[in-house]
């Protein structure tokens, strides 16, 4: 089970969504949520994680994985 934030929900897009939705939920947010406009610095850096993680495709297929799915099968060993 994941403990980290679900990065679609922050955003406030669909899983299917695609890059370009994913640059315009994140860039709409990040202008209210910047510090710089009076935003939350901890919220901003928590849209950017997302973003960051989202508007990469193979990030995104990450995400949307079972955690069990992504470890090794047993005998496999996962090297750098």
């Amino acid at each position: 089970m994941s403990t980290g934030p679900n990065h679609y929900q922050l955003l406030g897009v669909n899983p299917d969504a695609g890059e370009d939705e994913i640059r315009r939920a994140y860039r709409t947010l990040a202008k209210s949520a910047h510090p710089d406009a009076g935003g939350d610095p901890s919220t901003f850096r928590q849209l950017l994680e997302a973003y960051q993680t989202l508007g990469r495709a193979g990030s995104r297929w990450a995400e949307r994985q079972v955690p069990g799915d992504l470890l090794a099968v047993e005998g496999d060993a996962v090297h750098d």
